[in-house]
Parts: C-alpha cells; sequence; structure tokens
C-alpha cells in the first residue's frame, strides 16, 4: 500500500468520527439564521402559503358555491314587483266621439296606473334536467375535495423529501469539506517526505491530485446544497436570506424509512386510498350526469305559478283591485336546429375521455409500484 492510501484510510476514519459528531450535535441557531425549521412546521408553512394547494381549496370553495346555484333552481322563487305607469294621450283607448275630449280620471281607460304584488313560480318537470344538474356539480364538488387532497399530499411528499434532501446534501458537503482538509495534510506531509527523500516524487503529484478531485466534490456538494436550500424555500414560500447574510437552519435527523408491503397489497392500498384515482371516478360521474342534463332538452319544461297583488283599474285609477292569480306554463322546443343533438354529441365524447383518463390512471398505478 502506497503513502498516500495509507494517510488516507487514517484520515477516513477521523472523517466517519467527525461526521458522527456532526450529525448527533443538537442544532445552534445562530444569530444572522432565519428561524428554526422542524418538519412539522415546514408542512405547516407548506399547507397555508404553498399556492398549489390554495388554487386547489378555492377551487373546491367555488364548485361549492357553483352547487349551491344549481340546486336553487329546484326551489320555488318567490318575486316581489311593483310599477307605476304614465301613458301618453295617443295610447287611450277612447270612442270616436271621445277622442276630442281630454282625458281624465272619469274616461273609459285610465292615464296612469300602479300594479304591486307577489309571486310564487316553482319548476314542476323539465325532464329532470335540473336535479341531473345537481349531481352533476356534486360530483365536480366531490372532484375538486379530492384533488385537493391529492395536492395535499403531493405538498407534504414533496415538503418532506425537501427537507430530507437538505439534510442529506449537508451532510455530505460536510464530508466532502473533511476530506479536502485531510487531503490537504496528506499533500503537506507527503511534500515532507518527498523533500526528506523518504517518498519518491509522483506519490506528491499523486496526493495533489486526489485534493484537486477533493475540491471539484466539494464545489459540487456545495452547489448541490445551494438548490436543495432553493427548492426547499420555494416548497414553502419563503425569502431568500443568502444575500442578507442568513442561514436556513434545519431540526431533524436524517434517516432510512422502510416500507414492508408487498406489490399486491401496495397495489391494493393505492386503489383504495388515492385520492386522484376517486377524482377521475367522480369526473366520470359528472360527465354522465352532463349527458342527462343535455338529453333533458329534449323534453317539455313545465312552471307553475301563482301570486297576490294588487292594480289600479284601468277604467278608474282611484278605484283599486286585489286578488290571488295563478296558473302554469309550459314550454317545449321542437326543433333547435340540432342544438341538442351537437351537445349530446360533444359530452359523449367528454365522457369517453373521461372513461380513458380513468383506465389510464389505473394502468399508471400499477405501473409506477412496479418501478418502485
Amino acid at each position: 500500500m502506497s503513502f498516500v492510501r495509507r494517510l488516507t484510510s487514517c484520515f477516513g476514519v477521523v472523517l466517519a468520527l467527525a461526521a458522527g459528531y456532526a450529525q448527533s450535535a443538537p442544532p445552534v441557531l445562530p444569530p444572522e439564521a432565519d428561524e428554526l425549521w422542524t418538519v412539522e412546521k415546514a408542512l405547516q408553512r407548506a399547507l397555508e402559503a404553498n399556492p398549489d394547494f390554495l388554487a386547489a381549496k378555492l377551487e373546491y370553495e367555488r364548485q361549492q358555491g357553483i352547487r349551491v346555484q344549481i340546486r336553487a333552481k329546484l326551489l320555488p322563487q318567490v318575486n316581489v314587483s311593483a310599477s307605476r305607469d304614465k301613458r301618453d294621450d295617443g295610447l287611450i283607448d277612447r270612442t270616436t266621439n271621445e277622442l276630442t275630449l281630454p282625458p281624465n280620471q272619469r274616461s273609459f281607460v285610465a292615464s296612469s296606473s300602479y300594479d304591486a304584488r307577489v309571486e310564487l313560480r316553482q319548476l314542476v318537470f323539465d325532464g329532470f334536467g335540473v336535479w341531473n344538474q345537481t349531481k352533476q356539480y356534486k360530483a365536480l364538488e366531490d372532484a375538486s375535495r379530492l384533488a385537493m387532497e391529492t395536492v395535499a399530499h403531493r405538498t407534504v411528499a414533496l415538503v418532506r423529501q425537501g427537507f430530507d434532501a437538505v439534510l442529506w446534501r449537508r451532510d455530505a458537503a460536510a464530508k466532502e469539506q473533511l476530506r479536502v482538509v485531510a487531503l490537504q495534510q496528506v499533500v503537506d506531509w507527503t511534500v515532507k517526505k518527498q523533500e526528506a527523500g523518504e517518498v519518491p516524487e509522483y506519490e506528491r503529484f499523486r496526493a495533489q491530485a486526489e485534493l484537486k478531485l477533493a475540491e471539484a466534490d466539494r464545489a459540487q456538494a456545495q452547489s448541490n446544497v445551494a438548490k436543495a436550500e432553493q427548492y426547499f424555500r420555494r416548497l414553502l414560500m419563503i425569502p431568500d436570506g443568502t444575500a442578507a447574510g442568513k442561514l436556513l437552519l434545519l431540526d431533524g435527523e436524517l434517516k432510512p424509512r422502510s416500507l414492508a408491503w408487498t406489490l399486491s397489497e401496495a397495489t391494493g392500498m393505492a386503489r383504495t386510498r388515492r385520492p386522484d384515482l376517486a377524482a377521475a371516478a367522480a369526473h366520470l360521474k359528472a360527465a354522465q350526469y352532463a349527458l342527462r342534463v343535455a338529453r333533458s332538452d329534449y323534453q317539455p319544461k313545465i312552471e307553475a305559478y301563482t301570486s297576490y297583488g294588487t292594480r289600479s283599474s284601468y277604467i278608474d285609477e282611484s278605484h283599486r283591485l286585489e286578488g290571488w292569480s295563478g296558473g302554469a306554463a309550459a314550454r317545449w322546443n321542437i326543433f333547435d336546429g340540432l342544438e341538442t343533438r351537437g351537445r349530446v354529441r360533444a359530452l359523449l365524447a367528454g365522457q369517453r375521455i373521461a372513461e380513458v383518463r380513468l383506465e389510464e390512471l389505473g394502468f399508471q398505478i400499477n405501473s409506477q409500484l412496479r418501478e418502485l
């Protein structure tokens, strides 16, 4: 074994002992450092400030509001209306003999009138269009909730990975720094040995070459630390304090995690627990209900109404009329230029797309688990 290799092995033992002490030492917060981050605190911060999770949460709230709007169509609608009219002389219906006389309150048709009423309307039948539309947006609401859970799970996983990545990169950089220090001492001792004639000159060249390689590895390790810290800051939406001389201090321990599941067990758990798979199924259900809503346009629409109001007489404005009125109205769009047919055809394609997405996601689960 050469002289350089013997010295390197000795310093390797010192390096391992120093690295073990560095991992077991408790974190000390320097005055210029940012606040101390634990895994739990980082997860809480990410779920509060991560834009992807906030967008998913707001989308869920938006779908809740839309479903309330659609569901309101199933309930009775109560309206209050009032009007006051003044008619031109040319709009007052009079006999031929009265055309030369100016209108007044004793004319056959009054020159002014008022009307006030409270009206209640209720949708009776529309081919179950509003009912299916309510079901459609309930499925979309569930899909948005599941999408929010997916983003939350992904955010938690990314924060944990980012936290461990910073610890790992820093540990690797510390070991590279100790390696450079050790090799620098090896170079110094080799130079002294070579000058004393105890080792040949090529041993000094070899030691210097190993030192240069270690310095390059240290620079790469420091670059990896900077990238890991920037990624962790982006996940938590915290500003970069490098320019101000602040540090990112983490309180945690880097340790391996083991998963004792078979492939079949992992596949079963993924199919029952993954929210993105459930969200894809909810999107398929929403597409099915949307198709039923479109087909309801082939059916007639029936609406019932009743009102209670007061108005002035058309003959004498001073005479007041008051009472109830009610009835029903029906509308059937027999020909719409094939608009409904085109919408049904488009929604059929959309339903098939949702089915394909669901099948693709189920296939990806098996493939991704096999890769892991």
